[in-house]
């Protein structure tokens, strides 16, 4: 097997044409690809991508969808508003019902997370399954640097992704809202807060599967994998909660996954909100770093 030379301190050689016989000669002076330059063809190959671009209208749809569904339901959320509003106000953590029209539509991240977490997969996966990663590490030979500028590009996508799906619900519940009186105020910090939240898991649930993606090197394998984390291992855990309610160490392990983390991160009010939240950047650190350290020392 043929290893790779430590390529720490490689860079991109410039060619230029010198008048001696020799023709071509390399330009050791020259810094090679910066970080915004690969920066910069890393999120070109995002949104060249076809699956990236089924990713994103799938999330629209759904989002678009659950707001329409549950703009339905404003009208009921009407006639209990002084009930709601008055358990809000006596402080035993209910939200008012200006805030849960603004969350209501927002149920939809939590699909939203399996589909942005099986984008923050193909970003890294597709170049392997696709031989095309050669080509960038002859562009940007120090593994490190390319890593970075992957993980920063599918950060940034998908910020703007997120901030555009939960506008997008406002948007759409607007017309519901209007016609019962019941708008979500923007100035409102507590829809401010909820909205932050929402876009925020979705920036690291990606990350966790960027993490994935790059451990694994699958499509396949990394998807499943962010599946299983996020949804499937949460019910396997209650359900063996459920057959020994007296184990206090399941319970502990199930309110640490990503999912009850990410429930008690965009809960308006929660006691343990931002520790939740620091709870699923730890996540999304467990799996980005590993994919790293693999990145940089394994062979193409």
């Amino acid at each position: 097997m043929i290893r790779r030379p430590n390529s720490a301190n490689l860079d991109t050689a410039v060619a230029t044409y010198g008048d001696d016989a020799d023709g071509f000669v390399v330009n050791s002076e020259s810094t090679g690809v910066s970080f915004a330059g690969a920066l910069r063809s890393e999120l070109l190959k995002l949104l060249w991508l076809r699956s990236t671009t089924w990713l994103l209208v799938v999330t629209l749809l759904m989002y678009a969808g659950l707001t329409v569904l549950n703009g339905m339901t404003i009208g009921f959320m009407a006639e209990d508003r002084n009930v709601v509003d008055a358990a809000a106000g006596e402080g035993t953590g209910a939200m008012t019902t200006d805030v849960l029209v603004a969350e209501a539509p927002l149920m939809a991240t939590y699909l939203a997370v399996i589909v942005l977490g099986a984008l923050g997969v193909i970003t890294i996966t597709t170049e392997y399954a696709s031989g095309s990663i050669r080509s960038s590490l002859a562009a940007v030979p120090r593994r490190g640097m390319l890593f970075a500028a992957k993980g920063l590009a599918l950060t940034l996508y998908v910020s703007v992704v997120s901030v555009a799906v939960v506008l997008l619900s406002y948007v759409l519940t607007l017309p519901f809202a209007i016609f019962y009186d019941l708008v979500p105020s923007l100035a409102d910090p507590d829809v401010l807060v909820l909205y932050l939240t929402h876009a925020l898991s979705m920036v690291l649930c990606a990350l966790i599967g960027f993490g994935a993606g790059a451990i694994f090197r699958s499509t396949a394998g990394g998807i499943v994998t962010v599946a299983l984390l996020i949804f499937v291992l949460p019910l396997v855990l209650q359900i063996f909660a459920g057959l020994r309610p007296e184990s206090h160490a399941i319970d502990a392990f199930i309110d640490a996954m990503p999912l009850m983390l990410m429930m008690e991160f965009v809960s308006v009010g929660a006691d343990q909100g931002w520790a939740a939240g620091a709870g699923l950047v730890a996540w999304a650190a467990a799996a980005v770093i590993p994919g790293a350290v693999l990145t940089m020392r394994r062979d193409a």
